[in-house]
């Protein structure tokens, strides 16, 4: 445990600017903020398929409503079956999506996601009572940006385009959970 948590507080002082960032952006004015928040994570953002070809007062929205979060190897960033609040962005390291399947429930990889990748999305989508349908855990030390409901469903509701392809990639991803563990389900 105690070489857990000094490894912990290592990677968390190296990635210290990414959780600082909310209290040095408070000094400044909101038009401030939205520009560095910007230039520092847009890149980031339009990696996500549904972001990609949005206008840049979205990704300044989305942005803003970004909360970071770091996650050690091994620890499970979503339970299969827990009730979902948010989406998730990794910004660095890597996460494991998996099911359990059998009786001695043995994990059953789905993917392994990098920087870029999102998972969660279908939380955005029917709000809170969204079922998680897969587990994530990290594998290395990840740094894991969240996007709640409640600060989503504003900007989905200004950009109804963003919702639909949400919607077509959230299809995509309960099918293939489903295929996978021979009944319904999703991440």
């Amino acid at each position: 445990l105690q070489q857990s948590l000094r490894e912990y507080f290592m990677h968390y002082q190296a990635s210290m600017m990414t959780f600082n960032e909310r209290s040095l952006l408070q000094m400044l004015s909101p038009e401030l903020q939205a520009r560095i928040t910007n230039l520092a994570n847009a890149p980031l953002i339009r990696q996500v398929p549904f972001f990609q070809h949005v206008e840049v007062r979205c990704i300044s929205e989305v942005v803003l409503a970004l909360q970071p979060s770091l996650f050690v190897p091994e620890e499970i960033i979503l339970y299969c079956g827990d009730v979902g609040e948010e989406m998730y962005i990794i910004k660095s390291g890597v996460v494991q999506v998996y099911i359990e399947v059998g009786l001695g429930k043995e994990e059953k990889e789905l993917a392994q996601l990098t920087k870029g990748a999102f998972f969660g999305e279908l939380a955005i989508l029917k709000g809170e009572g969204a079922r998680r349908g897969a587990f994530i855990k990290s594998i290395s030390y990840s740094i894991i940006y969240a996007l709640s409901v409640n600060k989503m469903r504003p900007i989905l509701d200004r950009f109804p385009s963003v919702r639909a392809a949400i919607e077509i990639v959230a299809k995509e991803r309960e099918a293939a959970t489903a295929r996978a563990s021979g009944g319904a389900g999703s991440r």
